[in-house]
């Protein structure tokens, strides 16, 4: 096998890995009440920032009557808020609010719990040493981009 397959292989592998491991940590199911969708939605809002609802389903690959729904449950809840968008009053541009990002804290610190319980059960010191070094490998190499 040559070093191009080689390393073909290895972004293979840790593709899959890195799916399983998301599929496995979102498996504790809802937190604090949210859905799956909703949660990846207020997780996007909260990484890029105001998103129109099209913009929203676009990204999440969803209907935009889907995430109608979804940013109007969002909004009732008080986690999203909708603004006019300054160039064009037609469109309106969804907002995490203070309340979204504290939920997210929450999800997220749950979620990070529970990776870290798995992490502690079926991992020895070495083996979680030597994933930390991994990590900060695979850190740099996505700080390059």
């Amino acid at each position: 096998m040559s070093d191009e397959e080689d390393t073909l292989r290895t972004a293979q592998r840790l593709r899959l890995v890195v799916d399983r491991l998301r599929r496995v940590v979102r498996q504790a199911g809802l937190v604090e009440g949210l859905s799956r969708t909703e949660e990846a939605t207020l997780s996007r809002l909260e990484r890029v920032g105001p998103l129109t609802t099209a913009e929203l389903a676009d990204r999440e690959r969803l209907r935009s009557q889907t995430m109608s729904t979804v940013v109007r449950s969002l909004v009732g809840r008080g986690l999203v808020r909708k603004t006019s968008d300054p160039s064009d009053r037609r469109r309106e541009n969804v907002h995490i609010t203070q309340a979204g990002l504290a939920m997210m804290a929450s999800v997220n610190e749950l979620r990070d719990r529970d990776l870290a319980i798995l992490l502690e059960r079926e991992l020895s010191a070495r083996q979680r040493e030597q994933m930390a070094e991994t990590l900060s490998w695979l850190e740099d190499l996505g700080n390059r981009r």
